[in-house]
C-alpha cells in the first residue's frame, strides 16, 4: 500500500512539472521521519533553475470545511486539508517547527504558503496558544520561505486585532460593518472601508497606501486546479509520456 502511494504521488509530482513545461521523471519514493524523497531526473531542456522555483507546498486550514474542495487534490499540499481545531493547532506548532528548523540551517526550500480561512473563528476556538504560534510564523517566517495569508469575515479588535495589528504588512478589505472593523482590517484609519459597496469593491492596503479596486468573482464552477486542467486536455498524456521517455 505505501508504495502504490508513493508511485501515485510520483506520478502526480511529474504531471504539476509537464504542466509547468519542465519535464522529468520522478520515482523511488523513500519515507524518513521528516520527508518523502524522490529521485528526480530532469529531460535534456529542463534547466534546475525552473525545478528550483516550482518547489513550494501549501498547507490549507477550513473550518468551514468547504471553502477550499476545490483545492482537495491539489498536488502541492503538504497535507490533507486541516479542519479540526485540535488538528489545526498540531500543524501551525509543526510549521512553526519547520520554521525553526530552517532558521538554524539558513534554509528557505520549499517555499511554504499557509492560508489560514475564518481566522476569527480560529482564534475563538484554539485560544492564545494559535495566536502565538501564527504571530511567530508571520513575524519570522519569510526569511525561513514561509508566505501567510489569513481570511476573516469578523475583523473585531476585541478578536483579531493584537494579532493583525502589526503583522501582516499588506490587506486586501472588503466591506465592512463598521469604523472600528475597518480600522482593524485595514490597519490604518479613515479608509472608509465601512462604505465600500461589496460585490467586489476592495481596498488594497500596502506601504502606506490605499488602493480601491473591483475584484473579479470566481465561482466554484470557475475554480479549475492547472495540474487538472492539463490532464484532461486531449494529448496531454501522449505529451507527458513522449517528453518522459527521453530520460528513461
Amino acid at each position: 500500500m505505501e508504495n502504490q502511494l508513493l508511485n501515485l504521488q510520483a506520478d502526480k509530482i511529474e504531471m504539476v512539472l509537464a504542466a509547468h513545461k519542465a519535464s522529468a521523471r520522478v520515482w523511488g519514493g523513500r519515507l524518513t521521519p521528516r520527508t518523502v524523497q524522490f529521485h528526480l531526473a530532469p529531460a535534456a531542456e529542463t534547466k534546475i533553475a525552473k525545478l528550483e522555483t516550482l518547489t513550494e507546498g501549501i498547507a490549507l486550514f477550513d473550518p468551514k470545511a468547504h471553502s477550499f474542495d476545490a483545492f482537495a487534490h491539489a498536488a502541492h499540499l503538504l497535507f490533507p486539508i486541516v479542519r479540526e481545531p485540535a488538528e489545526t493547532l498540531a500543524r501551525i506548532r509543526r510549521l512553526v517547527a519547520e520554521m525553526e528548523r530552517r532558521e538554524t540551517e539558513r534554509s528557505t526550500r520549499p517555499q511554504i504558503v499557509v492560508v489560514l480561512d475564518e481566522l476569527a473563528d480560529l482564534l475563538q476556538t484554539c485560544g492564545s496558544e494559535l495566536e502565538a504560534q501564527i504571530a511567530r510564523l508571520v513575524q519570522r517566517g519569510r526569511s525561513a520561505g514561509f508566505s501567510v495569508i489569513a481570511c476573516t469575515q469578523k475583523p473585531a479588535a476585541r478578536i483579531v486585532g493584537s494579532l493583525v495589528k502589526a503583522n501582516f504588512p499588506v490587506r486586501l478589505v472588503g466591506r465592512v460593518a463598521s469604523a472600528d472593523d475597518a480600522r482593524v482590517a485595514a490597519g490604518i484609519g479613515g479608509t472608509g472601508a465601512e462604505k465600500l459597496a461589496g460585490r467586489g469593491d476592495f481596498l488594497l492596503v500596502a506601504s502606506g497606501q490605499v488602493i480601491r479596486f473591483q475584484a473579479a468573482h470566481l465561482g466554484a464552477q470557475s475554480v479549475a486546479l492547472p495540474t487538472q486542467a492539463e490532464a484532461d486536455a486531449p494529448g496531454f498524456r501522449a505529451r507527458m509520456m513522449a517528453n518522459l521517455r527521453r530520460v528513461k
